[in-house]
């Protein structure tokens, strides 16, 4: 598996383990042994191990791909949720800068595929649909929370995936 988004999850770890509870060195060798794949949104210089299911655990340590019959890079909408941290750079704290056209990779043991960004916006918690697959499309659906509003909604960056993957 890739590395170098763990060595980029330990040191922004390091960085604010104050914020959650996290130990790096002995969450590094628990990412190891579950991660699914890794995300890449280059345009914020983010890169995150996948876990699965979507437990508080590990949320707190990476993004969560949140239904397990929706499989990376297949037809269907594949669903990645993660923290908003106050922290800049930690979590999803930059996802609002993503735009259409910025391209999204998730990659596991054996092919990456590039989705690029379709739709960027913010819907209140209860609007599940988001989630729902759309047509026959392969479609990635990364989701976090949205603090700009009360009560707090959830920023959505949806992307489909390209013909070079």
């Amino acid at each position: 598996m890739n590395k170098q988004a763990l060595q980029h999850w330990r040191s922004a770890s390091s960085a604010s383990a104050w914020e959650i509870n996290v130990d790096p060195d002995s969450d590094l060798d628990y990412l190891l042994n579950n991660m699914v794949g890794v995300l890449t949104i280059e345009k914020i210089n983010y890169q995150s191990v996948i876990l699965a299911p979507a437990t508080n655990r590990n949320l707190d340590l990476a993004v969560c791909s949140v239904l397990s019959s929706r499989i990376m890079g297949q037809e269907g909408n594949y669903i990645l949720v993660g923290h908003y941290s106050q922290v800049y750079g930690r979590h999803l704290n930059r996802i609002k800068e993503v735009e259409v056209g910025d391209t999204i990779t998730v990659e596991n043991v054996s092919e990456k595929f590039y989705y690029q960004v379709t739709e960027a916006y913010s819907v209140p918690p209860s609007e599940t649909w988001v989630m729902a697959n759309v047509g026959d499309k392969k479609l990635i659906t990364v989701i976090s929370c949205d603090y700009s509003t009360w009560p707090y909604s959830r920023w959505i960056v949806r992307g489909e995936i390209t013909m070079d993957s």
